[in-house]
């Protein structure tokens, strides 16, 4: 029991010690400049990464998930199309799973 409450105790008092080590092996790590593998030329240097207010916007909305047909107007064609898209998908998904 004894033991217990020592190592219980050991591990309390060294949390601390860690969280304290991780964040300054995280302070120290630097943020890359350069995107690593977007070299598409033989012997050429990876680009440059430039400030966020430099890129597109339209860049950072190809982080979101894809829209649905739900997303679209039913009288739009794209809601339609979307639809079928995601009707056949959904049909390919059970015919593999055997349930059609």
């Amino acid at each position: 029991m004894a033991m217990m409450l020592l190592r219980r105790m050991r591990v309390t008092l060294a949390r601390p010690l860690l969280w304290q080590h991780a964040r300054r092996t995280m302070a120290a790590k630097a943020l890359p400049t350069t995107c690593p593998g977007a070299n598409i030329n033989e012997g050429g240097e990876d680009p440059e990464l430039k400030p966020d207010d430099q890129y597109p916007e339209w860049l950072w909305s190809l982080a979101e998930a894809p829209k649905t047909s739900a997303d679209f107007d039913a009288s739009d064609k794209y809601h339609w199309r979307k639809r079928g898209k995601e009707h056949c998908k959904d049909d390919n998904t059970l015919r593999k799973q055997g349930a059609r």
